[in-house]
């Protein structure tokens, strides 16, 4: 949930923006992932876990799916064209960012 929210750089159906969201989704994105990505990458990861032959999602399920599932739902506007920066580089920031084991 906490990577599709950090790809929302505004105000998007109402919602508030999270103040946590960086500098790099600020400038390059003009629309990020809404609710159902986040549902989607859990479910995708469920699905890789059981794959693995694991009754429990581990964040290695995460981050293999998150790519897939995230890519074309973040929408760069055009001073990410202009540096040449693709939502898959937003996505591998962004796992880069959100810790193994939230501590909150």
């Amino acid at each position: 949930m906490r990577i599709a929210r950090l790809t929302r750089p505004g105000t998007q159906d109402g919602e508030a923006p999270d103040p946590n969201v960086p500098d790099f989704v600020k400038k390059y994105v003009t629309w990020g992932a809404g609710p159902r990505a986040g549902q989607n990458l859990i479910l995708a990861a469920k699905a890789r876990a059981l794959l693995r032959g694991r009754t429990y999602v581990a964040t290695e399920d995460v981050k293999a799916v998150a790519m897939p599932v995230m890519r074309h739902r973040v929408v760069t506007n055009y001073n990410a064209d202009a540096d040449r920066v693709t939502p898959d580089e937003i996505v591998r920031k962004l796992l880069a960012l959100v810790p193994a084991r939230a501590t909150e």
